[in-house]
C-alpha cells in the first residue's frame, strides 16, 4: 500500500511517500520467505535515481541537474524502514497515520481579536503558529491536488 503525502507538521509543502510492505514474498510452492534486512541507504538511492530518470526523461529535469542532485550528501531522498507491526490493529494504526488528513482539527484555532488563525504542531501540539488567515487558506488549498488530465 503506498500514499503520498504533501505536508508536514505546520501545513506546510513537505512531499514524501508512505509505503506499507511485506517483509519478504511467497515462492511458487507457496513458501513465505523473509527478507533478512532492509538497506535503507541503498534503498534510497536506487530510489532517487528511478525518480530523477523519469524526470529526465519527461523533460522536467536536465541529466546534469540529475548528476548534480545525486552527487549531493543529502540528496532529499530517505528511507526509514525501522517501524514494523506484527498484529491487524498495529498494520491498521500505521496505515491511519499514513492517510491522515493534512490538518487536525483539534490543533486549529480561531484568534477572533487580531483576526488570525493558530494552529498548534510538533511534539504533541506543544508550539503554536500564528498565521493571518490568508496564509492559512493558502497553506491548506496547495495541498490539493490539480485535476489529472
Amino acid at each position: 500500500m503506498a500514499a503520498i503525502q504533501t505536508f508536514g507538521d505546520r501545513i506546510n509543502l513537505h512531499v514524501y511517500l508512505h509505503f506499507l510492505v511485506t517483509e519478504g514474498g511467497v515462492d511458487g510452492a507457496g513458501v513465505f520467505h523473509k527478507i533478512p534486512r532492509i538497506d535503507d541507504s541503498r534503498l534510497a538511492e536506487i530510489f532517487a535515481r528511478e525518480v530523477l530518470a523519469m524526470l529526465v526523461c519527461k523533460e522536467l529535469l536536465s541529466p546534469e541537474w540529475a548528476e548534480r542532485i545525486l552527487s549531493w550528501r543529502h540528496t532529499g531522498f530517505n528511507v526509514h524502514s525501522l517501524v514494523r507491526t506484527k498484529t491487524k490493529p498495529e498494520a491498521e494504526r500505521v496505515g491511519k497515520y499514513m492517510i491522515r488528513p493534512v490538518l487536525a482539527l483539534e490543533r486549529l484555532s480561531f484568534l477572533e481579536p487580531e483576526g488570525k488563525v493558530g494552529y498548534r504542531h510538533g511534539q504533541k501540539g506543544a508550539e503554536r503558529e500564528v498565521m493571518d488567515y490568508l496564509e492559512f487558506i493558502a497553506r491548506v488549498t496547495s495541498h490539493i491536488p490539480t485535476r489529472a488530465r
